[in-house]
């Protein structure tokens, strides 16, 4: 591809890399010029079910959509600047169906597709399948939320409730260098990104620095509680003890990490674990590497550290 400046006047211009430019200040997509999926995290985009009916509404919002047809497409600035009411088909008569609520945008010039317009639209699943697949979706598209549809349900029959509501498949949008949420370490583990890269784990409710080679949790200074424990002397080949932790450190639940390190004295002659933890305290033990008794009077002494 030739190299270009956009706004130069040199005829150079195309409305696919003017969308290119606009991708540049976002959490990159698959590739370079793209940039990733998402709803802006301010709220928007949520699907109701208007209980008794058949229907749902889609609160306004703003979103960027990649363009599925080629890098050259680029991607979308979307917006629904109404909430807009959607009607979903009656439900099979005998299993249940998932329909998916999109955001969708076809662009013939890219797509063939013969349109050229940016909808909020129902996918209708296949009965007994479950949620629609990802890769099931339309091109260009953005998912929001699933909607369960029971077996035998119509406007006749009493029409859906909040109940019926499926998961929040909302992806987010983020600046370049800002923190991204993702809703888990699956959506984390797709991520174009450079060392640097926050994201903000929502099942872990913690945040996660790439480090180029792995995901490091971000653990701020308060939430943090480190020590040494000394694992009392007995003539056996394992010990333990029990080390107190401040319960308020960690919001009166368990530390998800605890690490344990045994000091250079014993770091050739223990492995030293965490046998179990809860919000007050966590055990620690010690294990003869050579399978032998330990010493009846001298103490492990290990290094800890615990955090959310």
């Amino acid at each position: 591809m030739t190299a270009y400046a956009l706004r130069l006047a040199n005829g150079q211009d195309s409305i696919g890399r003017v969308r290119a430019g606009d991708a540049l200040g976002l959490t990159p997509g698959s590739s370079p010029r793209t940039a990733r999926s998402g709803v802006r995290p301010d709220g928007g985009g949520v699907v109701a079910v208007v209980a008794g009916t058949m229907q749902v509404t889609v609160s306004p919002f703003s979103a960027w959509i990649d363009g599925a047809s080629s890098d050259a497409q680029s991607g979308y600035v979307f917006g629904l600047d109404a909430a807009q009411t959607l009607t979903l088909a009656a439900g099979d008569p005998v299993d249940d169906r998932y329909d998916a609520i999109i955001a969708r945008v076809k662009d013939d010039a890219f797509d063939g597709s013969g349109a050229t317009t940016a909808t909020v639209e129902v996918v209708q699943g296949t009965p007994g399948a479950g949620p629609v697949a990802s890769s099931l979706l339309p091109g260009t598209s953005l998912a929001l939320f699933d909607v369960l549809v029971p077996a035998g349900v119509s406007l006749g029959t009493g029409g859906l409730s909040s109940a019926n509501l499926g998961a929040d498949r909302r992806t987010y949008l983020s600046g370049l260098g800002g923190v991204l949420p993702v809703a888990n370490q699956s959506e984390r583990a797709a991520l174009m990104v450079q060392p640097g890269a926050v994201v903000y784990r929502k099942d872990a409710d913690q945040l996660e620095v790439w480090s180029g080679t792995t995901w490091r949790p971000y653990v701020p200074a308060d939430r943090v509680q480190r020590g040494v424990a000394n694992i009392p002397g007995t003539a056996t080949p394992t010990r333990s003890t029990a080390v107190a932790l401040d319960a308020a450190i960690f919001n009166g639940a368990a530390p998800s990490n605890v690490q344990v390190t045994p000091r250079d004295s014993w770091a050739d002659l223990a492995h030293v674990y965490v046998a179990s933890r809860s919000a007050n305290q966590f055990t620690v033990g010690a294990r003869n590497i050579d399978g032998g008794n330990f010493s009846a009077t001298t103490p492990v002494s290990v290094d800890w550290v615990a955090w959310v």
